[in-house]
């Protein structure tokens, strides 16, 4: 205290005294350019990507927020009654009777989709269609940038920028028309009244197209909104105050009757009210659910942990360079501690300097985190990151990491160096830090971390590899699959397709694996549960070699009447029947008892991002047919193949689009995300990896400095490189063994955590990936300790023993 009022009594004082220190730092810096150079680039890549792990921490957890009511919206999900999983989806008719029933809730909101082909003079897409309530925008909150927001016209529909642009161009869409149901004989024509702008991606509503919801038709009439068996996407109620959820949910019991006596074959046991703002973060959570979930924890905790982690590689390097780059320094300090300075003095300079070091690395991270950010997004689909230096919380966040890292990367050098005695620098002592301890920790931290985004980034590029050749369960390389208009076309395009050249055999389904399925309730035992449901052509299993794990494949199905017998799955074996044999048991599902023929091996019923469901194969008739299954000979020939296809699909179905696709497409999103994780993982290693290689060299250099004197004397003595090596390195070798054990736990541990997190079915961590992971970093401490030897073998001895 004394002190700071000696400063503020001397301000001439204060200020010399900080120029002094200024002075300093600069003069330091300026002799220590290649040390200066290394460590504010290291800062600067881990600082940005420190921002990025911010930005895309926020993004996560601000779904939904720009929406004015937001805390007070709460969305209607059912509560199955059999298992008592939580489903998005919700009978539309709960939402007008809740709106006028209970007192809590000030106004409801429905919202819907439906898949349709959208035509604009010869041009046809497939698109989503959603309805909403013609409050839709009242009640939330969507930029308009042309026409108007209203959806009380039911000729009328709005769009967003990026289907105007992709419909229109540069042209004015606005009082334009779009033919929706084009392929139908409902043909719609809807008149462009508004056009909003593009929705964000945190937000968990997105559309292409809205208009009223009159404007859905199913079975070639408007849908029924007060039939309680028409289920919707979303029922959204905005309440008075959000103190009235509890009593509103109360209020919601009241339907529970009315919805199971319209669905006696799917009751639930209540309705449960998620809050729009908690609506993302627990959608994994939920079944059914037809809008956008948030971002998966894993690409937000991922991305935290490996920032962190680069964060702690680029200090550590920073701490272990300043020891060496100081040793220079160590009779100035003894000067200045004679001459009367104190520790802290020496300490607070320290600091400062380094200080200024991650304060030029926080001003190369803020420009590094635009590239960084675009490569990010361009990498993730589900995310759109935008660095904004006005806003205070991020600024806030740069300043709280800018100090931390000060502390982290210079308290230990300011601690340690500033310690030293007089006496003891000038006795001799003028080399340090090649032997201390706690600099050889750093070092062994170094290569763990190294080795942890070594064995992550090669272990999710494995799991690649393993998305691209997996078995599956059933053969899907030469399979290419079509989905129809409607069933009557089925016939027609399969004659069509059996006569191309290459292709081996067709056959049809409802359903696919990877596409699509059904969800059945059915009574087993006296239980009710319920399982995904695949309604098959009577070929299936032998078009798309499907193994047999015990029985015989279902009887076939008639021309117009189904199979009375099924297959089912080992998955349904193992959770349904708990193990117990099921050949010849009977399930009720649909009003009918269904004999159990025979189980097929376990089979990935959606995609590797979803765990194997219980699941029942079903033979239908041909009649039913939406999906046609095309067997080619060989993959090489599917281009062809399709070309052909596509050539005849014009012509037979002028008003849809080509939808013709391969099966392999059910893992491109799984070999996608391995893919990108990746990428992601190795430019994180290689950061990490050249960061330790600086720090590696500048503390074997230090150590070398140290016994330079003695390695002239052994070498005038006969000693060889090897043993030469070997006794500058030695001290270091525990340390290695170490920071390998750590480095391959702690990467096998990640990888685990986040492949589990991302992918339900994944290759898991192979031993070969800790074993090619701890060879390339010892490869790479290998090369850096070498090239020191190598350098220091050059140096004549005679030299070192005449200047010593």
């Amino acid at each position: 205290m004394a002190r700071i009022k000696r400063w503020i009594c001397q301000p001439k004082s204060f200020f010399s005294m900080l120029s002094n220190y200024i002075k300093l730092t600069l003069r330091h810096l300026q002799r220590n350019g290649r040390y200066l150079i290394i460590n504010v680039l290291g800062l600067g890549f881990a600082l940005g990507f420190c921002i990025l792990a911010y930005l895309n921490y926020r993004f996560a957890n601000t779904y939904d927020q720009f929406h004015r009511d937001a805390d007070r919206i709460v969305r209607v999900e059912i509560m199955k009654e059999s298992t008592s999983d939580r489903y998005g989806v919700c009978p539309a008719a709960i939402g007008p009777a809740a709106a006028a029933e209970i007192s809590g809730v000030e106004a409801q909101c429905r919202y819907d989709s439906k898949g349709t082909v959208v035509k604009r003079g010869d041009q046809v897409f497939n698109e989503g269609l959603h309805f909403a309530d013609n409050h839709f925008f009242q009640f939330f909150d969507f930029e308009m940038v042309a026409g108007t927001a209203d959806l009380s016209d039911r000729s009328k529909v709005v769009m967003d920028e990026e289907s105007a642009i992709k419909y229109f161009g540069k042209e004015n869409p606005i009082g334009q028309t779009l033919i929706f149901y084009a392929d139908t004989d409902q043909k719609m024509p809807l008149t462009v009244s508004g056009v909003v702008k593009n929705v964000p991606l945190n937000s968990s509503l997105r559309f292409h197209f809205l208009t009223h919801l009159d404007n859905q038709i199913e079975d070639a009439k408007p849908v029924d909104y007060t039939d309680w068996k028409w289920r919707m996407d979303a029922v959204f109620l905005k309440l008075k105050n959000k103190s009235d959820k509890e009593a509103v949910a109360t209020g919601l019991q009241a339907y529970v009757d009315p919805h199971n006596t319209a669905k006696p074959d799917w009751k639930i046991k209540q309705f449960h009210l998620s809050p729009l703002l908690e609506m993302a973060a627990g959608s994994r959570n939920l079944r059914w659910n037809n809008l956008w979930g948030g971002v998966p924890p894993a690409a937000v905790w991922g991305n935290v942990t490996m920032a962190i982690l680069l964060l702690l590689t680029a200090a550590l390097n920073f701490a272990n360079m300043t020891v060496a780059a100081c040793n220079r320094r160590l009779r100035e300090m003894g000067v200045r501690k004679v001459m009367g300075g104190t520790r802290g003095q020496l300490m607070r300079q320290l600091l400062g300097e380094s200080f200024l070091v991650v304060a030029l690395g926080m001003g190369l991270g803020m420009l590094f985190a635009y590239p960084i950010c675009t490569w990010f997004n361009n990498t993730w689909k589900f995310t759109d990151l935008h660095v904004d230096y006005t806003n205070f919380q991020l600024m806030i966040y740069i300043g709280g990491v800018a100090l931390f890292t000060t502390l982290l990367a210079g308290g230990y050098p300011a601690f340690y160096l500033s310690s030293f005695r007089p006496s003891s620098i000038f006795r001799g002592g003028v080399l340090f830090g090649g032997r201390n301890f706690f600099s050889q920790l750093l070092m062994g931290l170094q290569v763990s971390i190294s080795l942890v985004t070594v064995v992550v980034g090669l272990s999710f590029a494995r799991n690649a590899e393993f998305n691209r050749s997996a078995d599956i369960g059933f053969q899907y390389q030469p399979i290419l699959q079509a989905w129809l208009p409607k069933p009557s076309d089925f016939k027609q395009f399969d004659d069509m397709v059996s006569a191309i050249p290459g292709v081996e055999s067709t056959g049809g389904a409802m359903h696919l694996p990877g596409f699509s399925s059904t969800n059945i309730e059915f009574k087993w035992n006296g239980d009710q549960t319920d399982c995904g449901l695949y309604q098959v052509g009577n070929n299936f299993k032998d078009l798309m070699e499907m193994r047999m794990a015990e029985g015989e494949w279902p009887a076939p199905a008639g021309d117009t009447t189904v199979s009375s017998e099924i297959a089912v799955n080992q998955t349904f074996v193992r959770e349904i029947a708990g193990n117990r044999p099921v050949i010849g048991e009977t399930i009720i599902f649909r009003d009918r008892p269904h004999r159990i023929s025979g189980v097929v091996s376990d089979f990935m019923t959606n995609t590797p991002f979803n765990p194997i469901r219980p699941s029942v194969l079903h033979p239908v008739p041909t009649r039913t047919f939406q999906r046609c299954l095309i067997k080619t000979a060989s993959v090489a020939q599917q281009p062809q193949i399709m070309a052909t296809i596509e050539s005849n699909w014009k012509q037979m179905f002028p008003y849809t689009p080509f939808n013709v696709g391969y099966q392999n497409e059910m893992l491109r999103d799984a070999i996608e995300a391995s893919d990108n994780v990746a990428t992601s993982m190795f430019v994180f290693a290689g950061i990490a990896v050249l960061l330790t290689i600086t720090g590696l060299f500048s503390l074997i250099s230090l150590n070398v400095m140290r016994r330079l004197r003695e390695v002239a004397v052994r070498r005038v003595m006969g000693a060889s490189v090897g043993h030469i090596a070997w006794i500058l390195n030695k001290n270091y070798i525990w340390f290695f063994v170490i920071a390998i054990i750590i480095g391959c736990s702690g990467g096998w541990v990640l990888a685990r955590l986040l492949m589990d997190s991302i992918f339900k079915i994944n290759f898991g961590v192979q031993p070969s990936a800790l074993i090619y992971s701890t060879l390339g970093i010892l490869s790479v401490v290998g090369l850096t300790i070498g090239f020191k030897v190598w350098q220091t073998m050059r140096m004549n001895p005679a030299d070192v023993l005449r200047g010593d």
